[in-house]
């Protein structure tokens, strides 16, 4: 049976959150709210900031969102993109996570080869390139009460393992 709730983007997005905390640019003992026992991790869907907001109101955090571009005739080569908003209150902080990212995924190659190294289901999902498409500088939010945002968009190509029909294993 497929398992469809590991896709390349949960493990991007791990990838980034464990890239975050070694580089100290952030500390996951900020992200766990009272009373909670587990650590909130702070890159999110936009369904979920009124919740992050209350529960971790003055935290930097990450919006995701994704786009899959066209397969044409390589249906076997699946290629991305996802657009990362970085929120927060103090650009010093947004801006040394958007450092964080132009490192990480500027190298194209290099940083496939990063996430297939990450990748623990790597049977699979291989990861083949990830590149920066573009930065957008920190900028006042005109609904988030004083936070600023800034943008950082990246595409990725990778494959997953496929049975006789082409469908994903």
């Amino acid at each position: 049976m497929t398992i469809y709730k590991e896709n390349a983007r949960s493990i991007i997005n791990s990838f980034l959150w464990e890239e975050i905390k070694e580089s100290g640019v952030l500390d996951e003992n900020d992200y766990r709210p009272d009373n909670f026992t587990k650590t909130l991790i702070p890159i999110i869907p936009a369904q979920e900031i009124p919740e992050f907001n209350n529960l971790l109101p003055d935290q930097t955090y990450i919006i995701y969102d994704y786009e899959i571009n066209d397969y044409m005739d390589k249906w076997w080569i699946c290629e991305e993109y996802m657009t990362y908003s970085i929120v927060g209150t103090k650009f010093g902080k947004v801006m040394e996570i958007i450092e964080l990212m132009v490192d990480l995924f500027r190298r194209k190659d290099l940083s496939g080869k990063d996430l297939q190294s990450f990748n623990t289901n790597q049977d699979k999902i291989k990861f083949y390139s990830a590149c920066l498409d573009s930065v957008t500088s920190p900028t006042p939010s005109e609904f988030e009460g004083g936070r600023i945002i800034g943008v950082v968009q990246i595409t990725y190509k990778y494959s997953r393992e496929v049975n006789s029909n082409g469908r994903f294993i």
